[in-house]
Formats: structure tokens, C-alpha cells, sequence
């Protein structure tokens, strides 16, 4: 029964942070811009859909989007969306907060590597809204992708 006992106390005493979850994968230092994007219209044909991602854009227009991304003014989500779905949660982790994102949007890729178009944009009144993220927080961005009413084009 000891050895029971003794074995218990082994296990209790490894546990030290109980059930609790596991925050290393998301530390306090960095935000979040998250939110559910909802989409209508006609999705694209397949061939023309070979990715779908939420981008933020830091300086926006970026004077050459290929060195924007190489610099890391642009942010995006880790996979892919899914596609076909009347609506879809997304999230992007900021690492350097605090920042502004001047841009965020929905972008398809529609061809080879540089081959993207804005779907997509979180605005007010057809304008893009500034994020303004701070360190440690999240900010919620949900919107809406109208296939049917795409909006203007800035890349």
C-alpha cells in the first residue's frame, strides 16, 4: 500500500502545473488579430482557386508587394482557408506589437506565386480600417467576402 502511496505522490508531485493549458505556444507577448470571415456570392471555379488566405498589410500601399512580404510588413494566416463554406474562423499571430495594420483582407491566389487579388477587405464605408494592435491583445475583424462585388483592387 505504501508503494501505492509513494507512487501517487510521484506522479501529484510531476504535475506541477496540474491541468492547466499549455500558454508556451501563445505567449502574453504577442496579439492576435482574429474573427470569422463570411462569405456570399459565387465561389471561383477551382482552377482559379489555389489559395485563400487572410493577409495585413502594414504600410499600405506597399510600394513593391514582393519586398513587403521579404520585409515582413505582411502578415498572414498559417494555412490556407477552406473553401466552399458560408463562413470560416481565421487568425493571425502578431509577433511585433505593438503595430498598425492598414490593410487586412481576404486574398485569393489565383495562379502562380504572385498571382493574388483582394476578395475581401475589412472597411467601413469602402474604406480599409486601421488596426492599431497592441502587445498581448487580440483584436476581433469579422467580415464579409461578396464574390459577386469584389473590391477595388490595390495590388
Amino acid at each position: 500500500m505504501k508503494y501505492i502511496c509513494l507512487l501517487l505522490v510521484l506522479i501529484l508531485a510531476s504535475c506541477s502545473e496540474g491541468l492547466e493549458p499549455n500558454f508556451k505556444t501563445f505567449p502574453e507577448n504577442k496579439s492576435k488579430i482574429y474573427g470569422t470571415i463570411t462569405f456570399k456570392g459565387s465561389w471561383p471555379i477551382a482552377d482559379s482557386l489555389k489559395d485563400l488566405r487572410v493577409i495585413g498589410i502594414k504600410n499600405f500601399p506597399p510600394k513593391d508587394f514582393q519586398t513587403a512580404f521579404f520585409a515582413g510588413d505582411i502578415l498572414f494566416t498559417e494555412a490556407t482557408l477552406s473553401y466552399y463554406v458560408p463562413s470560416i474562423n481565421y487568425e493571425i499571430v502578431v509577433d511585433d506589437a505593438p503595430l498598425a495594420i492598414e490593410y487586412l483582407a481576404v486574398a485569393q491566389n489565383y495562379g502562380g506565386l504572385l498571382e493574388w487579388k483582394a476578395v475581401g477587405v475589412y472597411s467601413a464605408e469602402g474604406e480599409p480600417i486601421v488596426l492599431q494592435v497592441q502587445k498581448g491583445k487580440s483584436i476581433e475583424a469579422n467580415f464579409t467576402v461578396d464574390f459577386d462585388n469584389l473590391p477595388p483592387q490595390p495590388f
